[in-house]
């Protein structure tokens, strides 16, 4: 770098803010529908998964009459039964989610300059997430730590979420900085994702793979 150039931008974690600190805020249904794809791709009915949600009679109607927008109280209950009959599921869930399962967020995520951009609008835009487990980033040494901590997430079903969240995280990561490095560090209370500070500057996939996520109307 000549004297004359300006200096690299500041990528400073510490900065970031997350959008959410609890996982109780309305969230779009379309992790819902990641949930009871996974059971129905294992023998569960529709029925068995939403009930008690309140929500039976609404998803036997066409997609596109459904809710937009769940509580996390109805996600939670279909989290519980798809537990109850697979355990040892959550990161298969989690392995199920794109880009693209986040709607206009995603289309934002798609769209970030680089893999520092796109951790910052996810952090700030969490509340956007169907996350239950509270995500953060901060530098170690010359790694960056994605912490996926399930302290506040309810016992019973603590270890299948964050194994979803963190999976989620990992495959999105993946899916649009393919250049990334990522290791998946996985406890039944907090998982970790790594990677080393310098990937920060490397850019989220180029505009022909973005023209994939086309941003909903």
């Amino acid at each position: 770098m000549s004297p004359a150039d300006p200096p690299p931008p500041r990528m400073d974690l510490a900065a970031i803010e997350p959008g959410a600190r609890d996982w109780d805020f309305p969230r779009s249904a379309a992790g819902l529908d990641l949930l009871i794809a996974h059971g129905l791709d294992h023998g569960l009915t529709r029925a068995t998964l939403l009930a008690g949600t309140g929500l039976e009679a609404a998803w036997a109607m066409a997609p596109q009459e459904r809710p937009r927008e769940i509580t996390a109280a109805q996600e939670l209950r279909v989290v519980r039964t798809l537990q109850r009959h697979r355990p040892d599921d959550g990161a298969a869930v989690g392995a199920r989610y794109r880009a693209a399962t986040f709607g206009r967020f995603g289309y934002a995520l798609a769209t970030s300059r680089t893999l520092f951009d796109l951790a910052d609008l996810t952090l700030r835009y969490l509340d956007l997430s169907h996350a239950f487990a509270l995500i953060t980033a901060a530098q170690v040494g010359e790694l960056v730590h994605v912490r996926v901590d399930g302290e506040r997430v309810p016992a019973d079903v603590r270890g299948f979420l964050v194994a979803r969240d963190a999976t989620a995280v990992a495959c999105v990561l993946r899916e649009l900085v393919p250049g990334v490095s990522a290791r998946l560090v996985m406890g039944e209370r907090q998982a970790r994702l790594e990677f080393p500070v310098a990937e920060l500057a490397l850019p989220v996939r180029s505009e022909e793979h973005t023209s994939e996520l086309q941003s909903p109307m």
